[in-house]
């Protein structure tokens, strides 16, 4: 489910990248080389994996635009395209989860 719900994340993004700079297209592995993290957040917060994955998604993404900077102009649009992404990918597990 959880790599389901990152497939559909890094669909969004690359299909709907206009002006910014390309996000991170790997988001699969960056997955795999921070499950560690996301499951210790897990356990620490006892909030579920998806809410934990999509912190550590979110820090990464700005990661990959800034550098260390911040432009706040370009932070709005980063962040607005993050959110339309998670929206997209929780509507399409809630239609995966309706179907099955």
């Amino acid at each position: 489910m959880l790599k389901n719900y990152v497939t559909l994340l890094q669909t969004y993004l690359n299909s709907h990248d206009t002006n910014l700079n390309a996000p991170p297209k790997n988001v699969i592995q960056y997955l795999s080389d921070h499950l560690g993290v996301v499951a210790t957040l897990t356990e620490l917060s006892g909030r579920p994996m998806v809410h934990c994955l999509k912190s550590q998604m979110h820090i990464a993404l700005l990661d990959a635009h800034f550098d260390g900077e911040t432009d706040e102009t370009m932070q709005s649009q980063v962040e607005a395209l993050w959110r339309d992404a998670i929206s997209f990918a929780d509507s399409q597990q809630q239609v995966v989860s309706a179907v099955a």
